[in-house]
């Protein structure tokens, strides 16, 4: 949005027994502290008592300024440069004082205090987290003045003389050469400025350009209600009456701001506009003009408060515009769709969706146009009244809370903070109108949920708009009577993935992210959707031999554990992916493909028919065919649990043991995991080299731990044992045994040999011969699209196993490599639509490392160092092998059989 990072929020845990915590001694303690510091000079004390994330937000408490600063040595730095001392630190009683919040979740404490400083009172507000040694640190402190001393003075003798005048003339205000304070522009602020200044004793005139106070407001469209409560809009010294509604329309609004500038009697000169203001020494010449022609007025200070919104309509130019038979104006224009001669008759197009487009696009439908269409153009966020009022609005209604309490607690948020927090109160407003969301999406609105990192206050502080706050539009765009177009007519993209495990579901869920409108979930940096980009639809096919995911990496410790291995294959028709609608899984393998026509030929499973997919992109994520028992060779999920049960029990009723053959990472593993899992088996692991992962790129440091680790586990080793031999035989009890002949004459006796040496090849027989290279991985370019010399090279893709890579290509390579590719379609399709150069993401090259569980621990090695442990093992894999990494990186929920899975790591 505007390239700021935002800040993270703090861990707000609790720690200690709640039973046990007095808040008040808790606050009373740190405020006494903070005095202590304050009258010694020496804030360096203070580290101690803040947390890292810690904010302090000043206004006017310690400096004449308003001042945020992040971090303790800003804020030491801070308090050291202030020649102001706080004194007399208390807590607030009422409905600020000390209290422990529990919301959402999280858990903090809080209070309001007050001070004294040598100009005046003040009143401030701390927030204190717990920490895990039980400590209460401050998170963020807020110090304001809020009565200079001589306002004591005032406040008992009152103001007695009330100049006022509502007709711009230039006697409105005494000697114009003494202005204390000049305000341009009389709507809610500049009045309430005005009405504040005055009680302080400091005269003030204020000037509009409009005829009478509230024109702002009262020159509107008749349909413009506000979108704030009226606990939130209170006046100074004076509330909005009891019994009006909750949302005032224009005329209240206007009518109220009028008449509360007469009551308070204020100096206003209307029908008057500024063209220039000059500084001159201490004070300003300002250059107005008016009813009685151009007047200089001088003043020490000058306050604009003339709005948020620019007034100024902007208004494009169309093609066809200067032809067009119909009536063309801006919202500024409108005043009420009763106005239009023939409505019934009348189509009507709005263009724009934020607040004032659907204010009108309603006002049309009630008053009977034919039909109502708004242009959309940016995503935008719709939420309910009741939302807005209760979660974003709720402490300005609180049961004990003032007005002045609540803009206290308020204005003691750093911005930056607001942003942040508003990010998690959006996604909770989102979830409380989430019926009302989806009928939104399914009738063609793009709304924003805070999902793509950004909440409602960065378009509201930041931006200005993009939101809409329902006040009857919403429930008419899902019933149809107001119907949605998005420019820039979205473009349907047709994908077909070859090969849904790692690669292949990293592109889907990524597309299914960008295919709704927001930025991908994976994406490790933020990736704004531009205005211009035209609105894409995925259409995604993935075909699978399999008819489910099946976790690779865990394969080991599926071909071990039975529980694991109901977990480690997730069927399709569970994911919850798949149930998308744009989503489509089709069980069966592609046998040829057409690059030049983008046709694909899939077999279906268990028959011979043959299907013509038609696709615009392609993606070849089919990994490696790996042989038994290094993978199942399963493709149904009832099939596979036969399948690794047997092998499993077959394990277990080993009487004389379990040889495992090769001592690559497969070998390793699959020894490791059967004798955690069965630790009275006797598991035995052979290899022909004096090292394992003897074929691995790999430090000798990362082959000796290796070993160290499999003995840890108490896998009986034979390093330069070549297998020559092994002949089933029948044991004197009867069970099942294998004479193991190696070629240095050893011989072992095993009721179990498996045989962990793979020589997996890759599933890509079906891509053009120029596609892959004699080994049958697949050529790509670094942005993942196949070579130049395959037709329609970019428009296919590859990741994973698969690929002709020399970087980490498995698992979370893969993933990654998914990701990279439904980017650049993304790019792709976007210059293909409006010829806008792509920015395409590319491979790095990784050097060769590893990472690989041994029982219950791990090493991970690198070119430059070699770890190992059960700290590793939990850093790289977590307590089940990377499976519920997996689902997290991906974003899929964890199918709910996963969750019940006791790990044995």
């Amino acid at each position: 949005m505007d390239g700021t990072v935002l800040p993270p929020m703090p861990k707000l845990n609790l720690h200690v027994d709640k039973d046990q915590i007095e808040p008040k001694d808790i606050i009373t303690a740190w405020l006494y502290k903070l005095q202590s510091c304050f009258n010694e000079r020496k804030f360096d004390r203070l580290k101690e008592s803040f947390i890292r994330e810690c904010w302090w937000r000043d206004m006017l408490g310690l400096s004449w300024d308003f001042t945020t600063k992040q971090g303790f040595d800003k804020i030491s730095a801070y308090l050291h440069r202030s020649d102001v001392i706080l004194t007399d630190l208390k807590p607030e009683t009422g409905g600020l004082k000390p209290f422990l919040v529990e919301w959402a979740g999280d858990t903090w404490l809080q209070s309001a205090f007050s001070f004294h400083t040598k100009f005046g009172k003040g009143q401030g507000f701390l927030k204190m987290v717990n920490q895990p040694s039980g400590e209460w640190k401050a998170w963020t402190v807020f110090t304001e003045l809020s009565q200079l001393h001589y306002q004591e003075d005032l406040e008992r003798e009152r103001i007695r003389n009330n100049v006022f005048s509502l007709y711009g003339t230039p006697e409105t205000y005494g000697d114009k050469h003494k202005l204390p304070v000049l305000i341009i522009g009389a709507g809610q602020a500049g009045i309430s400025l005005a009405a504040r200044l005055k009680s302080m004793g400091v005269e003030t005139l204020v000037v509009d350009r409009h005829a009478r106070v509230g024109d702002s407001w009262r020159l509107r469209y008749d349909t413009v209600t506000l979108n704030t409560p009226t606990f939130t809009d209170h006046y100074p010294f004076m509330k909005y009456p009891e019994n009006w509604p909750e949302w005032l329309n224009r005329d209240q609004t206007a009518e109220f701001l009028e008449h509360y500038s007469q009551i308070m009697g204020l100096n206003v000169r209307l029908n008057t506009t500024v063209s220039s203001v000059r500084r001159l020494g201490s004070r300003h010449e300002i250059r107005v003009n008016g009813p009685c022609g151009e007047d200089v007025l001088h003043s020490e200070q000058v306050v604009l408060a003339t709005g948020v919104y620019s007034d100024v309509p902007i208004i494009p130019n169309f093609n066809g515009q200067e032809t067009f038979r119909g009536l063309i104006y801006h919202s500024i224009e409108h005043q009420s769709a009763r106005h239009i001669p023939d409505l019934g008759n009348k189509k009507v197009v709005v263009i724009g969706c934020s607040t004032s487009g659907h204010d009108i696009a309603q006002d049309f439908v009630k008053c009977g146009a034919r039909e109502v269409c708004m242009i959309q153009r940016n995503p935008i966020f719709s939420l309910s009244r009741a939302a807005w009022k209760t979660i974003m609005l709720g402490i300005w209604n609180m049961p004990g809370l003032t007005t002045e309490d609540a803009d206290l607690l308020s204005n003691s948020i750093p911005i930056p903070l607001v942003r942040t927090m508003s990010i998690g109160l959006t996604r909770i407003m989102a979830e409380n109108d989430r019926m009302m969301l989806d009928g939104l999406t399914k009738a063609g609105l793009a709304v924003r949920t805070g999902e793509d990192g950004y909440g409602l206050a960065d378009h509201q502080l930041i931006t200005g708009g993009h939101y809409y706050i329902d006040q009857g539009a919403s429930q008419m765009i899902i019933d149809g009577r107001i119907k949605i177009h998005r420019l820039g007519a979205a473009v349907t993209v047709k994908v077909l993935i070859a090969g849904g495990s790692y690669a292949g579901l990293a592109v889907a869920v990524n597309l299914l992210d960008l295919h709704q409108g927001i930025p991908p979930r994976m994406a490790p940096e933020p990736y704004p959707i531009e205005d211009q980009w035209p609105q894409v639809r995925f259409d995604v096919v993935i075909v699978d031999e399999r008819d489910g995911f099946f976790h690779v990496v865990g394969s080991p410790l599926a071909l071990a554990d039975i529980e694991y291995s109901k977990q480690a294959w997730v069927q399709f028709k569970d994911l919850k992916l798949c149930k998308e609608p744009n989503i489509k899984v089709l069980h069966g393998k592609i046998s040829h493909v057409d690059c030049g026509a983008k046709k694909a030929t899939m077999l279906a499973h268990g028959t011979d028919d043959e299907v013509v997919l038609e696709y615009d992109y392609m993606v070849t994520a089919t990994g490696l065919r790996r042989v038994w028992p290094v993978v199942p060779q399963s493709l149904t999920y009832p099939e596979y649990l036969m399948e690794v049960q047997s092998h499993i029990q077959e394990a277990r009723n080993a009487r004389h043991g379990v040889l495992v053959v090769g001592g690559g990472a497969v070998g390793i593993e699959m020894a490791a995991e059967l004798k955690l899992v069965m630790p009275h088996t006797k598991v035995m692991l052979a290899h022909s080299r004096d090292r394992l992962l003897s074929s691995e790129g790999l430090t000798d440091e990362c082959k000796d731990t290796s070993l160290d680790l499999l003995k840890e586990a108490d896998v009986e080793t034979f390093m330069g044992h070549r297998l020559e031999s092994f002949t089933k035989t029948e044991a004197e009890d009867g069970s099942a045994k294998y004479h193991v002949k190696f070629t240095n004459g050893v011989q072992v006796p095993a009721s179990m040999v498996i045989m962990a040496i793979s020589n997996s090849v890759p599933s890509t027989n079906f891509l053009p011969s120029s596609a892959v290279t004699s080994s049958g991985h697949v050529r790509i370019q670094p942005n993942l699209m196949l070579p130049v010399d395959v037709p329609n090279s970019q428009f296919h893709f590859c990741a994973g196993d698969a690929a002709e890579w020399s970087g980490i290509k498995r698992c979370g390579g893969a993933m990654n490599g998914g990701y990279c590719i439904a980017m650049n379609i993304h790019q792709k399709t976007i210059e293909n639509s409006i010829g806008r150069e792509p920015q395409y993401k590319e491979l790095v090259y990784i050097a060769p490392m590893i990472a690989m569980a041994v029982g219950n621990n791990a090493v991970a090695s690198n070119p430059d160092s070699t770890r190992s442990g059960p700290e590793v093992l939990k850093k790289y894999f977590g307590t089940d092998l990377y499976l519920s990494g997996c689902w997290k990186w991906l974003g899929l929920d964890i199918p709910e059989a996963e969750r019940r899975y006791p790990a044995t790591l």
